[in-house]
């Protein structure tokens, strides 16, 4: 809960803000549209009743003003896109949401689905990694339904690919030679020795998407499941970056 924040309908304490604003306070500050902002950074509710209360009480017309500040920014920046019910800068859009799927290494592109933010505001990047004899798709339309604000989303395939799987995929080897799964077991390094080179395409996967898509590593964010969630744990414990 954070502390210092009240409901403006009914003065409880609260740390929930409404998302129009949430969204549109940045913009402000960024194009010092102060006035708007200082209206913005004042509403807080504790609850969507309050919220209902407080917008049928005057608070969709400070929204209003906040969009009409934002359309008039939009006149002067002929590059401004329209996105979302409020102006964002093809500028701002850009930091950080400069993606192609060149930059994904050949071995970990087959499927792979790139989608931006709702919002358009590709702020964060969620990666996510399939599990043992799956594709990317299906985790692109989990992304899709999470609805994440400010996070575009990327779905990237294993290296491997498993025989008569219809093309699953898989991050490390998996199965023996007669397609039974490798046991963890003393002095088995299949698997082990299989992971180095995937973990190899993703630091430099990371470091491409930094360096290129203009993400900031701690922006950056992992989801793996199964057999990606064991690279995702592998990954994070070796991987160093200066931030």
């Amino acid at each position: 809960m954070a502390e210092g924040k009240t409901c403006i309908a009914c003065s409880r304490e609260t740390a929930f803000r409404c998302s129009r604003c949430r969204q549109g306070i940045r913009f402000a500050l960024e194009n010092n549209l102060l006035k708007a902002a200082e209206v913005l950074l004042q509403v807080y509710y504790c609850s969507k009743k309050c919220q209902a209360t407080h917008w049928k009480d005057g608070h969709r017309n400070e929204c209003a003003a906040m969009q009409s500040s934002c359309t008039a920014q939009k006149k002067d920046d002929p590059e401004a896109v329209r996105l979302s019910g409020r102006s964002v800068t093809a500028g701002e859009r850009s930091q950080g949401a400069q993606f192609s799927k060149s930059m994904i290494p050949k071995e970990l592109r087959q499927g792979a689905i790139f989608a931006d933010s709702p919002d358009g505001v590709n702020e964060n990047l969620l990666l996510l990694l399939h599990g043992l004899g799956d594709k990317p798709a299906p985790y692109a339309n989990l992304a899709k339904k999470m609805k994440l604000p400010q996070t575009a989303t990327l779905a990237i395939s294993g290296p491997l690919e498993i025989p008569m799987t219809d093309g699953g995929r898989a991050w490390y080897t998996a199965f023996d030679d007669d397609f039974e799964l490798i046991q963890g077991v003393r002095g088995e390094r299949r698997r082990l020795q299989s992971l180095e080179p995937t973990i190899a395409l993703l630091q430099q996967l990371l470091q491409v998407l930094h360096e290129q898509g203009g993400w900031p590593y701690k922006r950056i964010h992992l989801f793996g499941f199964s057999q990606g969630g064991t690279v995702v744990l592998e990954l994070v414990r070796r991987y160093s970056c200066p931030q």
